[in-house]
């Protein structure tokens, strides 16, 4: 979309490898009642927070990545891959004390059989705090944002000095801030302009158990909102669609269109993406919610984790407004 174009977004967040292998399962292992994988390709691509600078990069947005990674071989291919899918602007820091994140996924005619996950979880230490600082702070000068999407998946990058830090820089700088939070450090994202849980993150952090009910999940939204200082809350709901709600007290859920669903990975990546730029850009919450559901079923329809494809989005968007 035109309006996206030359947008600057930086991405802050838990960088990794989405590795896939693929291949062929014919026979049961002798060993253990398991599939045994005759494996044909592997393929690496941009995971996690990176994911989600490539999904901005597909939107037609000049992009950066300000994150850690391990001091080893496949941190220095997480950067490579990377530039290769157009993130030219990265602001990275290594550690010796945590291995790059990989995911690794096996898959055999589109059915995943296993993931495996290479990571480690504990918070940043003091040096990597300061090191990682300092990169933020590099990224705000030399790439100067617009716009700041904070991607937490809970692997230790973000704790409360570094959120601090991050939103400090942030709102010095006037950007527009959208934070796709955690469990772990949920509330301490505050006063930013978009907060995109999703449904169960949302009951997790204000211990609501009951059926999803528009009226009353209206009240809670409110007060949450009140409670973080947040403009805009969009929840993902999955199939349902998506609840936004803005610090008016308007909003309501955004149903989406049935579709064939491969593979649910990366849809709250494209999310959180499509729905900083357009709001950014001027759409209303109602328009943003409705791109955004279109954006998060395109991904779903395909296998593994992929980026938003923005020549099909603006299409189906139209297609669904012009009638």
């Amino acid at each position: 979309m035109a309006l996206f174009q030359n947008r600057r977004v930086l991405v802050i967040g838990d960088t990794m490898i989405d590795r896939y292998l693929y291949g062929t399962v014919d026979r049961i292992s002798p060993e253990a009642p398991v599939p045994v994988l005759r494996r044909t390709e592997k393929e690496d691509r941009p995971g996690g927070a990176a994911n989600v600078a490539l999904n901005a990069a597909e939107l037609g947005m000049e992009v950066a990545v300000c994150s850690i990674h391990g001091n080893d071989k496949d941190g220095e291919s997480l950067k490579e891959i990377c530039y290769a899918a157009g993130i030219r602007h990265q602001f990275w820091t290594s550690s010796e004390h945590r291995p790059t994140t990989i995911k690794t996924r096996v898959i055999a005619r589109q059915q995943h059989l296993l993931r495996v996950d290479f990571e480690s979880t504990e918070n940043l230490r003091t040096a990597e705090f300061d090191a990682f600082s300092q990169r933020m702070e590099d990224a705000f000068e030399r790439f100067q944002p617009q716009i700041v999407i904070l991607q937490d998946y809970n692997k230790g990058l973000f704790t409360p000095a570094s959120i601090e830090r991050a939103l400090q820089l942030s709102k010095t700088a006037g950007c527009f801030i959208a934070v796709d939070p955690k469990k772990d450090n949920f509330s301490a994202f505050r006063d930013v302009d978009l907060f995109k849980p999703n449904l169960k993150e949302f009951r997790q952090a204000t211990h609501w158990e009951r059926n999803f009910d528009e009226n009353e999940i209206s009240a809670i939204a409110d007060a949450f909102i009140t409670e973080v200082g947040a403009k805009n809350l969009f929840i993902t709901l999955s199939e349902q669609g998506i609840y936004h709600r803005n610090d008016k007290g308007e909003g309501g859920r955004v149903p989406t269109a049935a579709r064939s669903i491969v593979d649910v990975c990366g849809a709250g990546d494209a999310v959180i993406t499509v729905a900083a730029a357009a709001l950014y850009s001027g759409f209303s919450p109602l328009e943003t919610a409705l791109l955004c559901n279109i954006a998060g079923g395109q991904v779903c329809e395909r296998v593994g984790v992929s980026p938003v494809r923005i020549q099909e989005l603006e299409r189906e968007y139209r297609s669904v407004t012009d009638k």
